[in-house]
């Protein structure tokens, strides 16, 4: 069996800050945090779909007549279910709370080393729970320790291959 991410290959965090560049600046906001929308309680959501014009923003044009109740993230997917809408939430208030934190101990740091930074934690605590509470639960802890798959708890590891491409279709027939 081959899985594939939709988007990209890699746990990324593309869901939350988009696949390209282009898409990346569009979700930004100034500070070092991503766009939000506002609710009549004050908490952040996700930017609204109302005033994005048509062929701007791909999650908002699948929304049809109804952009108010649409959003837009990282993933243009984002409006298929609740569940998503809540989970992109999550992950751009936290991205946004890491940038208020950082701004706070790094007066000095421009608006782009704040976004690295948050968007550089905010991905190892979405990389964190991927591996660590959601991987367990769906493949076993047999299969995770079989093939190393469990977050070290010290330590690192140099694991890792920068020369493997899993776009390429030789590592994609090795999958299979």
């Amino acid at each position: 069996m081959l899985f594939r991410s939709q988007i990209t290959h890699w746990i990324d965090g593309s869901n939350i800050y988009g696949s390209t560049e282009e898409d990346a600046q569009y979700l930004r906001t100034s500070g070092g945090k991503l766009k939000e929308g506002r609710t009549g309680r004050g908490r952040g959501s996700l930017p609204s779909c109302a005033r994005e014009p048509a062929g701007k923003v791909t999650g908002c044009d699948v929304c049809g007549g109804n952009k108010k109740d649409c959003f837009f993230s990282g993933d243009f997917r984002v409006n298929e279910q609740l569940n998503l809408i809540v989970i992109h939430t999550l992950f751009m208030r936290e991205h946004n709370r890491l940038a208020t934190q950082l701004k706070r101990m790094n007066p000095r740091w421009s608006d782009e080393t704040l976004y690295q930074e948050a968007r550089r934690i905010n991905i190892a605590e979405y990389q964190h729970i991927v591996f660590k509470e959601w991987l367990p639960i769906i493949i076993g802890n047999t299969f995770m320790k079989s093939y190393g798959l469990f977050p070290l708890s010290s330590g690192f590891s140099s694991d890792y291959s920068d020369t493997f491409d899993p776009r390429s279709e030789e590592h994609t027939s090795e999958l299979q």
